[in-house]
């Protein structure tokens, strides 16, 4: 079984688009994003540390999750930042992942609750903070 990390929330019950992911959307521009979309949609939110089955473009099944907080009411969280917190949680879950798998606990995640980051009519705000954040971080 491969397994990969991934920072944001994936929801499999989402429609593609509707989360930090997606084609094009890889290092520092997922942190990027996220922050962007937290300021302009005016709520805190989180994203998360998530491990998965490789499958379909961040479409595997969820094998473990860390919640991780994004400070953008402050305005003074950075992509590195944040990507320094995931990162952490990250490798505390790939730890738990291969100890269940070993142990044979692991089990998908299955009917997680839909908590989708992105309303319906927030779709446009999150293509552009996705388009700014490409554009700020033509490397990834």
């Amino acid at each position: 079984m491969s397994v990969n990390q991934h920072p944001g929330c994936l929801d499999p019950k989402a429609p593609p688009g509707y989360d930090y992911g997606g084609k094009g959307m890889h290092g520092r521009r997922v942190m990027q994003t996220a922050i962007l979309f937290c300021r302009r949609v005016e709520r805190n939110y989180w994203t998360e540390a998530v491990a998965h089955r490789v499958g379909e473009l961040d479409r595997g099944e969820v094998l473990g999750v860390r919640r991780v907080d994004i400070n953008d009411r402050t305005k003074v969280d950075t992509p590195k930042g944040l990507k320094r917190r995931i990162l952490r949680q990250e490798h505390a879950l790939q730890v738990d992942v291969l100890r269940r798998l070993s142990n044979d606990t692991l089990r998908p995640i299955r009917n997680r609750p839909a908590h989708w980051l992105v309303k319906p009519d927030e779709r446009d705000i999150l293509d552009a903070c996705k388009f700014e954040a490409i554009r700020t971080y033509p490397d990834g």
